[in-house]
């Protein structure tokens, strides 16, 4: 009976004890791990803190491979997945450009979208039955419309315009296989002027289009401004030589400087600097994104021809609702 009892207040202090201490554990220390791909964040993963982050499945991106992951935006130290996370950590996608894919993609749907303008200025006697002298010019152009019988090319207003020392003009445009069109400047009866522009060095052309073969041009699609550091790929005709191709990078936007090369242009704007080459002739040639759209318009090379300046789609927007569209 008194073991009983004895081992009964044995049960009751050690209940007593429990039930008047509080018990609190620790909590989990956890870190975040932000992965960005061009800026933009595409997922965070929660990590115990001294635990490694598995490694997510790799980002895509239209006619680019994936590199990896880096620790920062400038790409110089790449991460290591068997690193144990101990704070709240970025990590940034490096793609680098997918030429083969990306030469495929501009040979089906682009080059049939890219032609040869060439300006001709010249004088007559005899009743316009004598030419008594001439100058021509040449560059490029990008098809923004077939429509309505219609062909509509978007090229540098330096490529057309008129020299003032001669009586006579005559644009010519010739595509992608050898087809030679008249053209002229677009106006659209609800504008006061015709599309060109100084200004934004921009100018609009047209011609009536039947095509004598199957082979028929096509629109280049609408993008938007490249940012810094986006791989872009220049298409023109260099001296005559169809769809040249050259790729590169966005570099910067500025404002022109006449010091770079030529001043072939009026531009006031911010226009983008690459390195996708340029060279005499490509002015009025696309400046297109990896997914093939039109990122910008090529104007003027510099350095040789090592560096180009384009005018950002934007601005191309911008000439059109002023000088085309209603």
């Amino acid at each position: 009976m008194k073991r009983t009892l004895s081992l009964l207040i044995l049960a009751v202090m050690m209940l007593s004890l429990f039930t008047g201490c509080e018990f609190s554990l620790s909590p989990i220390e956890t870190c975040s791990v932000n992965f960005y791909v061009d800026g933009e964040l595409q997922m965070t993963k929660t990590v115990v803190m001294g635990n490694t982050v598995s490694m997510p499945s790799d980002p895509y991106k239209v006619n680019e491979i994936f590199v990896g992951w880096y620790t920062d935006g400038l790409f110089s130290s790449r991460f290591d997945f068997s690193n144990k996370i101990y704070t709240d950590t970025d990590l940034f996608a490096l793609f680098t450009l997918d030429a083969l894919s990306v030469t495929e993609q501009v040979t089906q749907e682009v080059m049939s979208g890219v032609v040869t303008v060439y300006n001709k200025c010249y004088s007559t006697s005899m009743g316009g039955f004598v030419e008594t002298g001439s100058s021509v010019s040449q560059g490029s152009g990008v098809v923004i419309d077939v429509s309505n019988g219609w062909c509509y090319v978007l090229t540098n207003y330096h490529v057309i315009e008129s020299d003032d020392s001669f009586s006579h003009q005559k644009l010519t445009v010739e595509d992608a296989w050898g087809n030679s069109y008249e053209a002229q400047i677009y106006k659209n009866r609800n504008k006061t002027q015709k599309a060109m522009s100084e200004e934004y060095d921009l100018a609009l052309i047209c011609f009536e289009y039947n095509p004598p073969t199957d082979e028929v041009m096509t629109e280049i699609r609408f993008g938007e401004d490249p940012e810094a550091g986006d791989y872009v790929i220049s298409i023109g005709t260099p001296g005559g030589q169809k769809n040249a191709i050259t790729y590169g990078n966005a570099l910067t936007y500025r404002k022109i400087d006449v010091d770079d090369g030529d001043e072939v242009s009026e531009i006031a704007f911010d226009i983008i600097v690459h390195d996708a080459a340029i060279n005499h002739g490509s002015s009025g040639g696309p400046l297109l994104s990896t997914d093939c759209r039109l990122a910008g318009l090529n104007f003027a090379g510099y350095n040789d021809g090592e560096y180009g300046c384009a005018i950002p789609m934007s601005k191309i927007y911008e000439f059109l609702q002023t000088y085309v569209y209603d």
